[in-house]
């Protein structure tokens, strides 16, 4: 399976693959994939907003799933146009 992207929106919301998701809906997600696939990946996603607590948020979902492998997408910012 493909890695798995949670997009962490700036106040909190998760959403995966389209829908919003809990955490509790994330962590059955999570468990179930990962009882099939055990090095899933999963990749995190926010803004330069999003409160950090979130972030966590999902970072210890993963972990309670038996999820390991977990990066981060970033983005470079971008360049500032002449005036």
């Amino acid at each position: 399976m493909g890695e798995i992207v949670v997009n962490v929106k700036s106040e909190g919301q998760l959403v995966v693959n389209g829908p919003d998701v809990t955490l509790a809906d994330l962590l059955v997600k999570l468990k179930n994939i990962s009882a099939i696939y055990k090095d899933q990946a999963v990749i995190i996603r926010g803004d330069e907003v999003t409160d950090f607590k979130f972030i966590v948020n999902v970072m210890d979902t993963c972990q309670k799933a038996g999820i390991w492998n977990v990066a981060f997408a970033t983005k470079a910012p971008e360049p500032e146009q002449p005036k």
